[in-house]
C-alpha cells in the first residue's frame, strides 16, 4: 500500500490529511519531537504540536518523558478499536436505513399492469434482468446479440431451468467469441439456435411468459451508448414475442 493510500485510508476513518501525515510519520520514526515530526512531514512546527494534542485527545498518540516533549504512536490494534466500532456500527444502521429507502422505492417503482420504465446504467439493468428471470413461470424468450458474456445473467438464467422455466436464445453468430457465448447459454440448459451474421442488429430483447420483458437499442459506432426499455405491456410483449418466433424458426440448432 502507497503513502497515499494510508493517508487515504486514515482520512475514511476520520483523521485530517496533517493527523495522517503526523500519524504515519511517528509510525515510522517510533518517538520523535515536533522538530523533527515537522522536518519529516512538512507541516510547520507549531502547528505539528497542536495536530499531535490532539492525537494524544483521540488516544492515538502518547508523550514521552523527557526533554524535549517526545511523541510516540500508541499500539494500533487498540488504538482503533473504538473508532472501528464505531464504524461497524454506521456501517449497521446504513444497511438498515437503505434497506428501508429500497422498500420504499419498490412500492413506488414498481411496474403497473401497463407501463414501461427505461434504464441506461448497466449494473442496475442487470439486476432488473435477473428480477425478470425470477418471475418467469413457464417461458423466457431472448433474441440476443452474443457479444458479452455476464455470468451473474447466466446463472439467473441456470435457475429458471432448474424451476423448469423453458428458456430458449436466439441470436447471430459471427465470430468465435459469439459463438462461445452462444455455448455459455447451452451449457446451462437453456435451448440455443444460431442466426448468420445476415441477421446481426444492434438490439436485443427478452419475453417473459409472453407478458413482459426488455428491448436493449445500442449504437452502433458507440456501443457504451445504448438505453433499455423494460416493458410489462401484454400488446407490446405479443409483438416482440412474434418476431421472437420468426428467428427462432430460422435458426439452427446449436451443435
Amino acid at each position: 500500500m502507497t503513502e497515499e493510500e494510508k493517508i487515504n485510508l486514515l482520512k475514511d476513518l476520520g483523521f485530517t490529511e496533517y493527523e495522517a501525515k503526523i500519524y504515519l510519520a511517528l509510525l515510522y520514526l517510533k518517538k520523535a519531537d515536533t522538530r523533527t515530526i515537522a522536518k519529516e512531514t512538512k507541516i510547520p512546527q507549531t502547528k505539528a504540536y497542536q495536530v499531535a494534542k490532539k492525537l494524544i485527545e483521540r488516544g492515538f498518540l502518547k508523550i514521552v518523558a523527557g526533554h524535549p516533549i517526545m511523541f510516540e504512536v500508541i499500539e494500533p490494534s487498540i488504538a482503533f478499536s473504538k473508532p472501528l466500532e464505531e464504524l461497524e456500527k454506521k456501517r449497521e444502521n446504513a444497511k438498515k436505513i437503505i434497506a428501508e429507502l429500497q422498500e420504499e422505492f419498490q412500492k413506488t417503482q414498481k411496474l403497473g399492469e401497463e407501463e414501461i420504465a427505461t434504464y441506461m446504467n448497466f449494473e442496475v439493468l442487470k439486476e432488473e434482468l435477473k428480477k425478470l428471470d425470477k418471475l418467469a413461470k413457464n417461458e423466457i424468450c431472448i433474441y440476443s446479440r452474443f457479444e458479452r458474456f455476464e455470468e451473474d445473467l447466466i446463472e439467473s438464467l441456470e435457475k429458471a431451468v432448474k424451476r423448469k422455466v423453458n428458456v430458449k436464445v436466439v441470436g447471430a453468430v459471427r465470430d468465435q467469441t459469439s459463438e462461445l457465448n452462444a455455448y455459455a447459454y447451452k451449457k446451462v440448459g437453456c435451448m440455443v439456435k444460431i442466426l448468420t451474421s445476415e441477421d446481426y442488429a444492434p438490439v436485443s430483447f427478452s419475453i417473459i411468459d409472453e407478458e413482459r420483458g426488455h428491448l436493449l437499442i445500442r449504437s452502433e459506432s458507440n456501443p457504451n451508448n445504448y438505453i433499455d426499455i423494460m416493458i410489462k405491456n401484454k400488446k407490446l410483449s405479443k409483438m416482440f414475442k412474434n418476431l421472437f418466433n420468426y428467428y427462432w424458426n430460422k435458426g439452427k440448432i446449436l451443435q
